[in-house]
């Protein structure tokens, strides 16, 4: 989008492959939002904060593919 040209980048390691299960990623370092998200609080401040989030995500990827093996 050409209005966040001009807005500064903050680049990180992956520190791993994406959980995101239910969709292929672009590139193998990518992750989704909340996985970056995730990733970024970690490095900004105590890991152990924010691992409810990862718990939460992995228990939407399970559902979805528990969701789409009931679809004809």
């Amino acid at each position: 989008s050409p209005a966040l040209e001009g807005v500064p980048r903050v680049s990180f390691s992956p520190g791993g492959k994406s959980g995101f299960l239910v969709r292929r990623q672009p590139r193998p370092e990518c992750l989704s939002s909340l996985e970056a998200i995730h990733r970024v609080l970690s490095l900004l401040d105590r890991p152990e904060r924010y691992s409810g989030m990862l718990s939460l995500f992995e228990g939407m990827v399970r559902r979805q593919i528990a969701f789409s093996r009931c679809l004809p």
